[in-house]
């Protein structure tokens, strides 16, 4: 009865060695590889019932075997060529040694004829003939498994082993051409089992053994086949100790070589050995083997030995701990299992999940509903593969939120617990969205997460879930003509509820329904085109920009912000891609003017940073910057601005700029820490300019400036010597004879004085002879009895005051003197006050486009001032000769004025009294401010009566209250003085000028001039605003707009008009 043999699975219990058997092969195997065996063992073949054994060609290289025929010989004897059942080559090569090769030309009628009548020969049972015919069949072509099985019954039948051996082995190797598994397992375990029976009959119990492995390993388990199996492997094995020690065998130097490649490596370290070494090992191996007895110790010694280290081999093991980590806000259901890293565990189905979830019964290698860590023991010290398998799940609703599947690899090492990690953490995260239209569910709408690369889902008025990873997004929704986006934070890996409220929502874009679908999937430049047509031109250009800063496109992005008039951004971007200078001149157009001199300096263009940094008023960052570029001029400007007035004249010292220097150690008041230094260096700057009465002034003040125990001696000779160069001898013995006092030891003091007394007396002579001055009341030198100014004609007069040309005698200049009202000071005691800080302050101004004050003073009761004489016309009497001026002559005079303003609102002066007549056009077509410092005095002298001396035209709302003024007050009166310069008119010339001036608003210029450019128009009316906060807010704003309008008068194709 035939039984089909099973597929071996590696999972059978019935197919596991056992301890005891791994035990018991080990030993063997140990004893097998220490004892000495002589080559050629096995390899004896014996005809059943004939007196000769057949022997293979090389048998005559073995010598006579006393154990043949003996079925209890050893079969651990080493055979005289590699087992056949182990190695494929030596299979190979006793199959063509056995069968010869094929004809070169095989003939298929010859071998279908051999065929027929090896066939005929078995049933006749003929097997000589048999075994011929298959012969010549094979060597014409024939190579089926049946062949060979049919030649080797047939040469097993006529009692030729080696024909066939070989004639079984050649059918194994034909194997390969059975596709069905089990009819091969079968034909596998049948040849094997003849080839049992073969070595059997041949006494080769060591390939019997081999083959008897085979044959356990693939037969079926019946009783039958088993008992058969466990008597042939009883008999193989089961064998006295008493045969394994054979005899050695001389093989012949060109004979046959079957020793295994461990044989001959010990012959290659034998032959390495030292002579005396061989000798001795030769020696003991003769010791050990001239007794038998001595020998089956020694190796049941060696075979203990191997046992026991088999035994501890076997029986080491390890644990391994498995870790899931996934979200804590999550729960999760996980199975691990462990097999052969060579093996798939079973259960790996489609419906894997279900399997995970519905759990099963834990094993030493399975562990079901695994939460976050579970432990395997005792697991065997080699490789294993480590699946798992598992569910996220939403811990209240029990919804699969994620899936994980993964398979490592790790050895697990003896007596130690190896830690193997997977992260089951999901790459996205469930966003639930609703769309609404005012608490309606809103249907047919498409929802997009911004930089995803999914499919647009749609909603029907049901919700829509996107898988987003965790962090900021913009969702976008698509309806109907209208585009919305709402940023949302998913930082949960459970279902984000989001609800949209389509009325509520940012809209990006509206009105353009052709836009919508391109713009949810991605395709900008199609919304941009629709948009455009659209004439939404500039939120197209924001979407182009914004696609471009995604894409990292920045240079481009720019450029689209630049069209979309979104300077800031455009900036920001500039100075991201290092284009500095474009992003410092777009900050200037958005008035950020301290992120313009950040980027001016960046591009190191420090002048203009330091020009941005004044904007942005950061006088230190200015300071450095212009220090850096060593731009004299507007480093001392900055500087005198700061306050910082000493250093700004020890600039403009040493840039020889004595002048300027001169003017700002004037500036330097006594409390100043600086004023002793600053005042010895005034005195050297007026003595090299020949201003010796100034020198001693100053002298006299720097000596006054020194502690108690006074300046040094040599200072009050300088003193002395600049009184005398100055002609004030009387004042020149006084100091000199103070110096005596303090220093009676100074040289040569003695005969100073007496040189200055002969002088004196001189000069006393020579003044008797001169004629007396004029007198009279209104002699132009009966003002100052010093003579110092020399009134020349007079040339203006007004309610305060009249204004005289005059020749500074002691400085030798033509000037303008303006003499205050004789009564300033009974009736008027602040005003007066405040006309000598506000005068000394316009001294220190110094600009092209300010009248210069030099100097201000009192002499017998009358207050003057002295300024520089102008050549030229004030606007009003221009006006009244030629009437209003050209748009360009207004921009040109107002820039000019808003240059003189925004100095001295730097310096914290307000002039309080812009208009025409203080305004002044010199030959040399210049703008001058005039009357800057005693505009404040006329406000205090004109509150003090009950009448206002003239119509305030040109004054502001809160002027005319009375309230706080401040830089905006002067733009307020610089817009009614531009209004008059170009419409020939002042906006309020009727009525109650103060009431219209604080609630009437302005008329429009063009309606008195209609050729008025609309923006120039639109910025007077800016300036006259009730509200100083509706105003411009510097000066610096009112030049670049006045700019602005002149460069729309020229693109628009306006001509230039001469110069005044």
């Amino acid at each position: 009865m035939t039984t089909k043999a099973a597929v071996p699975s590696n999972h059978s219990p019935t197919n596991r060695l056992t301890r005891a058997d791994v035990k018991w092969i080990a030993l063997m195997s140990l004893v097998l590889w220490v004892a000495p065996h002589p080559s050629g063992a096995d390899t004896a073949e014996i005809r059943i019932g004939s007196s000769e054994p057949i022997r293979p060609p090389y048998a005559s290289a073995l010598p006579p075997r006393p154990w043949e025929g003996d079925s209890s010989a050893s079969i651990l004897g080493r055979a005289p060529w590699r087992s056949p059942i182990e190695n494929v080559r030596e299979r190979r090569l006793r199959v063509r040694e056995a069968l010869g090769e094929m004809v070169a030309v095989p003939d298929p009628t010859r071998r279908e004829a051999a065929l027929q009548s090896a066939a005929l020969f078995v049933a006749a049972q003929d097997w000589e003939a048999a075994r011929f015919a298959y012969l010549r069949a094979i060597r014409q072509g024939a190579n089926g498994i049946d062949v060979f099985r049919g030649l080797g019954r047939a040469a097993l039948a006529s009692r030729d082993t080696v024909l066939a051996e070989a004639a079984q082995l050649g059918a194994l190797d034909h194997l390969s051409s059975v596709d069905d598994p089990i009819q091969f397992v079968e034909l596998r375990a049948k040849i094997h089992r003849d080839l049992v029976l073969i070595y059997q009959l041949d006494g080769r119990r060591r390939d019997a053994a081999l083959a008897l492995g085979h044959v356990d390993g693939l037969s079926p388990t019946d009783r039958s086949t088993a008992s058969w199996l466990d008597r042939q492997r009883y008999v193989s094995m089961a064998l006295p100790l008493s045969g394994l020690a054979d005899p050695a065998i001389d093989w012949p130097e060109s004979g046959f070589d079957s020793a295994g490649p461990l044989t001959r490596w010990g012959r290659s370290v034998r032959e390495l050995l030292p002579a005396p070494v061989l000798a001795q090992w030769q020696a003991t191996r003769g010791w050990v083997q001239a007794d038998e007895r001595r020998r089956t110790v020694l190796l049941a010694a060696f075979g203990t030995i191997g046992f026991l280290v088999l035994t501890r081999i076997f029986r080491q093991r390890g644990d391994l701990i498995v870790t899931v980590q996934y979200p804590d806000e999550l729960r999760g259901v996980f199975r691990v299992r462990v097999s052969s890293p060579r093996l798939r565990p079973r259960g790996l189905s489609e419906d894997w999940r279900a399997q995970v979830r519905k759990g099963g019964a834990s094993t030493r290698y399975e562990r079901h509903f695994v939460n976050r860590e579970t432990q395997l023991t005792r697991l065997g010290v080699r490789r294993y593969a480590v699946w798992v398998e598992g569910v996220l799940l939403d811990p209240e609703t029990e919804e699969v939120l994620g899936e994980f599947r993964d398979r490592k690899i790790v050895r697990v090492r003896n007596r130690r617990t190896v830690r193997l990690e997977f992260d089951a953490s999901p790459e996205a995260c469930p966003v639930d969205v609703e769309v609404f239209w005012h608490d309606a569910p809103a249907a047919d709408v498409a929802v997009r997460a911004v930089g995803q690369p999914d499919a647009v889902p749609r909603s029907q008025g049901r919700g829509v879930r996107l898988g987003l990873p965790p962090g900021r997004h913009r969702l976008v929704v698509g309806a109907g003509d209208r585009v919305v986006e709402q940023a949302i934070d998913v930082a949960s890996y459970r279902p984000t509820p989001v609800r949209m409220d389509l009325a509520g929502a940012e809209v990006v874009f509206k009105g353009c329904p052709p836009a919508v679908g391109p713009y949810l999937e991605g395709k900008i430049e199609t919304v941009a085109r629709a948009l455009e047509r659209d004439g939404q031109s500039v939120l197209a250009y924001r979407l182009l920009a914004r696609e471009q800063v995604e894409g990292g496109n920045l240079d481009r992005a720019a450029d689209f912000f630049e069209s979309a008039g979104d300077t800031l951004e455009a900036a920001r971007i500039r100075s991201e891609t290092g284009d500095f200078i474009r992003s410092a001149r777009l900050y200037e157009q958005a008035e950020q003017d301290r992120e313009a001199a950040r980027m001016w300096r960046q591009a190191g263009r420090l002048v203009e940073a330091g020009q941005a940094f004044e904007r942005a008023e950061d006088l230190e960052a200015a300071i450095e910057c212009y220090r850096e570029a060593r731009a004299i001029d507007s480093w001392i400007s900055v500087l005198e601005r700061r306050g910082r007035t000493f250093e700004a004249a020890q600039l403009a010292l040493d840039a020889d700029q004595r002048p300027r220097a001169i003017r700002l150690m004037q500036a330097i008041s006594p409390d100043d820490a600086h004023f002793t230094e600053a005042s010895w260096l005034l005195v050297g700057a007026f003595e090299r300019e020949s201003h010796f009465d100034l020198a001693a002034q100053k002298l006299e003040q720097h000596i006054a400036s020194h502690p108690a125990r006074g300046a040094p001696a040599d200072r009050y000779a300088k003193l002395a010597e600049l009184y005398e160069a100055a002609g004030h001898l009387e004042r020149a013995l006084e100091v000199l004879e103070d110096l005596r006092i303090r220093e009676p030891t100074y040289p040569h003091i003695a005969s100073r004085m007496e040189s200055l007394r002969k002088q004196r007396s001189a000069d006393r002579f020579v003044q008797s002879a001169v004629s007396p001055v004029l007198t009279g009341a209104d002699a132009p030198t009966a003002l100052i009895a010093d003579a110092r100014y020399e009134m020349l004609e007079e040339i203006g007069r007004g309610g305060m005051g009249v204004v005289y040309k005059a020749r500074d005698r002691r400085l030798d200049r033509i000037v303008a003197l303006k003499r205050l009202p004789e009564d300033l000071r009974r009736h008027h005691p602040r005003a007066v006050q405040l006309f000598l800080r506000e005068a000394q302050a316009a001294a220190r101004l110094n600009h092209p486009n300010i009248v210069t004050v030099h100097d201000t003073g009192q002499e017998e009761g009358h207050f003057f001032i002295t300024m520089e004489l102008l050549d030229g016309a004030p606007f009003n009497r221009i006006l009244r000769q030629r009437g209003r001026l050209s748009t360009e002559h207004v921009i040109r005079i107002g820039t000019a004025v808003a240059s003189a303003l925004e100095y001295a609102h730097a310096q914290g002066i307000v002039h309080r009294d812009i208009k025409t007549a203080n305004l002044f056009l010199t030959t040399e077509k210049t703008v001058k401010v005039m009357d800057f410092g005693l505009a404040k005095m006329f406000e205090e002298v004109r509150a003090g009566t009950t009448v206002i001396s003239g119509t305030p035209f040109y004054m502001s709302p809160e002027q005319i209250l009375g309230g706080a003024v401040d830089q905006r007050t002067d733009l307020y009166s610089l817009g009614v003085t531009l209004y008059e310069l170009a419409t020939g008119e002042v906006p309020f010339a009727k009525g109650d000028i103060a009431y219209h001036h604080r609630h009437t608003p302005a008329p429009d210029p063009r309606t008195l001039r209609a050729d008025l450019p609309d923006s120039l128009a639109t910025l007077l009316l800016r300036l006259l605003d009730k509200e100083p906060s509706h105003r411009l807010s510097s000066s610096a704003q009112l030049i670049e707009a006045l700019r602005q309008v002149e460069r729309d008068g020229h693109d628009a194709g306006g001509s230039s008009s001469p110069v005044i």
